[in-house]
């Protein structure tokens, strides 16, 4: 996931913010001690304009 970010040129703290999770908790995700639900990773990946996440 942080590489992700980082080839979108996302900070952290928008990424979060992009996605309604804490700073923390995304530090956490891309440091393995957290789990992402499938939830979060499809709304980092549409954040970043890898997918089209559908209707909302």
């Amino acid at each position: 996931m942080r590489g992700w970010r980082l080839l979108r040129d996302r900070s952290q703290s928008r990424a979060a913010a992009e996605c309604g999770v804490s700073t923390a908790h995304l530090t956490y995700v891309e440091t393995g001690r957290a789990q992402p639900r499938s939830e979060l990773i499809l709304q980092l990946a549409s954040a970043m304009a890898y997918i089209d996440a559908g209707p909302q």
